[in-house]
């Protein structure tokens, strides 16, 4: 049974301010998840270059081995170097490099195919300790990952914790009216007054096709979505791959002005960047708002989102 305090109107609206404050630490919260997640594609694409250079090294170090098997077996045939091929095989090769008597004793060529072998082992060892340091990164951006994970559940859990204290009446009065949507929800024309064009249109397209489908965070679709998971999936519907967080979306394309926007633009919130929507005309955008909402239209200006900026990407 509800809190009969929560009928009071002022109750309501500490109810409305204290969700709104959650989702939007939700969403913070979400930002760094996103950012996090771009890093750890980022470090381990590096990591399976580094991986590659480290196998393409050890093909390299090994037939250089091989060659340099050779010049010890001819070593020891022609002068009987007993303590060379005992240093070349031993734990520590490089320690017979280091002795300019024992090079004497060897050819030009030989001396060349040994110093190689010794480069090419300081090669190999550097890029295996690259490889070594880049999975520690990798490692501690997912420990970070987890702890914002559970960060974002418990602020979910809040929030939902307060909703339930209400009635499903008291619940609707708490939603931000949004604008409502065209003719059918699966309409695909911009407003008539700015009309978009080329790679924006196809953006817009895509989004008004996404209206009613939940917010998820971390999402991209094609079921449900978080706000910077919508604009990626728009723009790359038109052919433009954007990152899959706000913040490094805006990054992305021209900065242009509130009033020069255009259908296609995307609308940044907040400051640091957390929020971001696609702009449709007519001072609207559609975007993911928040958990437990869905995607639609909702004006630019006048909601407790503070608009920061836009770009115009492609």
């Amino acid at each position: 049974m509800p809190d009969a305090s929560y009928a009071d109107p002022r109750s309501i609206s500490e109810v409305r301010d204290e969700v709104n404050k959650l989702d939007h630490e939700v969403e913070a919260v979400v930002e760094q998840v996103n950012v996090a997640t771009e890093n750890l594609k980022a470090a381990e694409k590096q990591l399976r270059v580094i991986q590659d250079r480290v196998a393409a090294q050890q093909r390299s170090l090994d037939a250089l081995q091989d060659e340099v098997g050779i010049y010890l077996t001819m070593a020891y045939r022609n002068a009987g170097v007993d303590e060379t091929i005992q240093l070349l095989t031993s734990d520590d090769p490089n320690l017979f490099l280091d002795q300019a008597t024992t090079l004497d004793q060897l050819s030009t060529q030989q001396a060349d195919a040994l110093r190689r072998l010794r480069l090419a082992k300081q090669q190999l060892d550097q890029t295996k300790l690259t490889a070594r340091q880049k999975l520690a990164e990798i490692d501690k951006v997912r420990d970070d990952l987890k702890a914002k994970e559970a960060e974002v559940r418990k602020k979910l859990q809040r929030a939902n914790a307060l909703l339930s204290r209400l009635t499903a009446a008291q619940r609707a009065a708490l939603n931000t009216p949004s604008e409502p949507p065209p003719a059918t929800q699966q309409s695909t024309t911009p407003t008539p007054s700015v009309p978009a064009s080329g790679r924006a249109k196809l953006a817009v397209n895509f989004a008004y096709a996404q209206l009613g489908k939940p917010y998820q965070w971390a999402a991209d679709g094609p079921g449900s979505y978080d706000c910077s998971g919508l604009t990626m999936a728009a723009w790359r519907a038109a052919g433009v791959s954007l990152p899959h967080s706000s913040g490094l979306q805006y990054g992305y394309g021209s900065h242009v002005s509130q009033s020069q926007l255009q259908p296609g633009d995307l609308v940044f919130f907040y400051s640091p960047i957390s929020h971001v929507g696609i702009y449709i005309g007519g001072g609207k955008m559609i975007h993911a708002p928040h958990p437990g909402d869905v995607v639609k239209i909702t004006s630019i200006s006048g909601s407790y989102m503070p608009f920061v900026g836009a770009t115009r990407p492609g």
